[in-house]
């Protein structure tokens, strides 16, 4: 909503810190992959778009999809907060056959779409 709003975005650290996100679409496909296969109960699986995108990259794409540059402040590293971080797929890819279906790009922009509708 900052973004939306023009308010300088809150970044923690140096923003170079990763992480692969991915859209809810995605995780709602593994969800019910996992519901309608047999033999799975208990199974633990990581799900994401298989990228690691900095929280600075992230802020350049929200710079391309709003075409404006954004305002940032960086504030001080979170205390325990993981560096980068990326979800190994291949169990959910070969026990439930998973594949994103949704990019990270696409994700983004859908995200952007639906807040600015929502709170204009």
């Amino acid at each position: 909503l900052a973004a939306l709003r023009g308010e300088p975005l809150e970044i923690h650290g140096d923003g170079l810190q990763s992480r692969d996100f991915t859209y809810v679409e995605n995780v709602v496909e593994a969800n019910l992959r996992a519901a309608t296969q047999s033999g799975i109960a208990g199974e633990v699986f990581n799900i994401g778009c298989g990228q690691r995108y900095s929280v600075l990259e992230v802020k350049g794409h929200l710079e391309r999809i709003l075409g404006r540059s954004l305002p940032a402040r960086h504030t001080s590293p979170r205390k325990g907060d993981v560096r980068h971080t990326q979800a190994d797929m291949s169990k959910a890819e070969a026990m439930l056959g998973y594949r994103p279906l949704v990019s990270f790009e696409e994700g983004l922009r859908r995200t952007v779409e639906f807040f600015a509708k929502c709170w204009p």
